[in-house]
């Protein structure tokens, strides 16, 4: 644990592979990304392939939909370093009337992506990932610049009196 090389990954992770990150890169299906409470900013990106954004600020995550993808599709970037970034896709799967939920991550490293594939990463092919690696820094920038939501305060409505009665009011 804590070594700079892993000899099960394609590549070397640089610097900080705390316990942490070893427990990540050994089965991410068994971490926790989000164990806060969840505090949302959506954004909507200056970037032609996506149309929304979500920001979690407490679990600093950042949620991608692209333009191709359903409302039950996204990318989360639960993991984002300068070298590498881990990438969870989500997907409701509906089959034969009931519906499931389809997890998969993806460690990206420049335009090298790894699936995990329950047992270690195998490389594949998915450049919708490397864009959401690489559009989530400046997508969580975006979110801090934003600030933090603003909670909704209990404000009384204006009062507007029912119309006096009339000709259209009988």
């Amino acid at each position: 644990m804590g070594s700079d090389v892993r000899d099960d990954l394609p590549f070397d992770l640089p610097g900080e592979n705390s316990e942490e990150i070893e427990t990540v890169l050994d089965d991410p299906h068994g971490v926790n990304f989000r164990p806060g409470e969840q505090d949302w900013i959506e954004l909507y990106p200056d970037h032609l392939d996506f149309r929304e954004a979500e920001v979690d600020l407490e679990n600093k995550n950042v949620t991608l939909r692209t333009n191709m993808q359903s409302s039950q599709e996204r990318y989360t970037t639960v993991i984002s370093r300068e070298d590498y970034s881990l990438v969870e896709s989500q997907a409701e799967v509906h089959l034969k009337g009931k519906a499931g939920l389809s997890v998969t991550y993806y460690l990206v490293k420049g335009d090298d992506v790894f699936m995990y594939d329950g047992s270690g990463w195998e490389e594949t092919y998915n450049p919708g990932v490397v864009d959401v690696a690489d559009l989530t820094p400046d997508i969580y920038e975006q979110a801090l610049e934003f600030g933090e939501p603003v909670e909704e305060e209990d404000e009384q409505e204006d009062y507007v009196p029912p119309p006096e009665e009339s000709f259209f009011t009988d």
